[in-house]
């Protein structure tokens, strides 16, 4: 999940407390502390809601502190920027709640719609399938997949097609969709798409695709 927002917009908030009033700044310092250990340690859902929680609860406390303590008189744009900032910052966490909530939501049903807004990390070749990796999910084609693009769909066999699969990389999920015996779709924002057959007379062995969360839920077509 895309933090960067909330981590800028907790930086930028840092910084404007900090200039007002040290003993404020020092806390929010270890919010940011706190932020960054976790996003470089692990992608755990339930630690990030706490921060969330956390820096959601104070942040305005923090604000009006740091305003009445700040220097006198403190510059009504001064105050006003800091007030902005803490406004977005809210909305930011609102934001993220929602968006943690759905994904707690889907992991109990489909699955694969859980990459909705994630961006594809990287493409792995093995021997005779590919893995698709989408920041700690991971979808397997055990059937090669097409990729469309805009102008043309390329198979397995057309040539630039390893190079159109990689091309992917970095682009963001808009929508994922699963047809029973029929077909598994990631449809990026950009509108390229990547199709794996689920289709009987395509399979090569029992399974056609594997999904793979980041929370190791685990499904199979």
């Amino acid at each position: 999940m895309d933090t960067s927002r909330y981590r800028n917009l907790l930086a930028v908030f840092n910084e404007q407390v900090s200039t007002r009033d040290a003993q404020a700044g020092r806390l929010t310092s270890r919010w940011l502390e706190s932020l960054d250990h976790l996003l470089s340690t692990s992608q755990d859902r339930s630690r990030l809601e706490d921060h969330l929680s956390r820096v959601g609860r104070s942040a305005t406390a923090v604000q009006i502190l740091a305003e009445e303590r700040g220097p006198l008189p403190p510059s009504a744009e001064g105050s006003k920027t800091l007030e902005a900032t803490t406004a977005d910052l809210h909305a930011e966490i609102v934001r993220l709640h929602q968006r943690l909530r759905l994904i707690d939501k889907v992991l109990d049903g489909r699955g694969l719609e859980m990459l909705v807004g994630e961006s594809l990390s990287s493409v792995e070749f093995i021997m005779d399938y590919v893995q698709l990796r989408f920041n700690g999910s991971d979808l397997t084609a055990l059937v090669w997949p097409q990729v469309q693009n805009p102008d043309r769909t390329l198979s397995e066999s057309d040539i630039g097609y390893r190079d159109a699969l990689c091309a992917l990389i970095g682009a963001v999920v808009g929508n994922a969709e699963v047809r029973e015996n029929e077909f598994l779709r990631i449809a990026f924002e950009d509108g390229r798409a990547v199709t794996v057959s689920l289709r009987s007379e395509d399979a090569v062995g029992p399974e056609c695709a594997e999904f793979t969360s980041s929370s190791g839920a685990w499904w199979f077509w």
